[in-house]
């Protein structure tokens, strides 16, 4: 099996993986709901949430197997007209992993402990620290689909 047979199967996998953790997390409390409900959603359906950190964490290898195969194939064309739009992809997708990885590593922090034992004020900055860390993988995002947009218009 092809290299870029496999990358298209990460992708999906990626994909379904990242569906099941969205469904897993349910519906999460926002920057500016109140920190009792915060608190509330942290200690409620604790397996599901430590379920969908594990989930979380075995999504990536598809990621990265997935962006490996876009990389790989906009390398080829880069070389071809001596361009860098690989490699701005590939910093994104690193930037993806990085924010993620450290909003899985916050919240986690607070599923596994349930909120119990932590001041309020330590679970909402904590609480706040992910969703900013989430928030920032919208750069990445940006990055991968600009640089892959860029490339496709470009050159078909």
């Amino acid at each position: 099996m092809s290299f870029r047979r496999i990358a298209g199967y990460g992708g999906l996998g990626f994909v379904i993986l990242l569906v099941v953790n969205i469904i897993l997390l349910g519906n999460q409390p926002t920057a500016t709901d109140s920190i009792d409900e915060i608190i509330d959603y942290i200690g409620k359906d604790t397996d599901a949430h430590k379920l969908a950190l594990l989930v979380g964490i075995a999504l990536l290898p598809f990621f990265v197997v997935f962006l490996a195969g876009v990389v790989t194939e906009m390398h080829t064309t880069d070389r071809e007209h001596g361009e860098g739009w690989a490699v701005v992809t590939l910093a994104g997708g690193i930037l993806i992993g990085a924010s993620a990885g450290v909003g899985d590593a916050l919240l986690g922090a607070l599923f596994y402990r349930g909120g119990s034992g932590l001041d309020p004020a330590v679970i909402r900055a904590v609480w706040d620290a992910q969703v900013i860390a989430y928030t920032a993988t919208g750069l990445g995002i940006t990055t991968v689909a600009g640089g892959a947009a860029v490339v496709s218009l470009h050159r078909g």
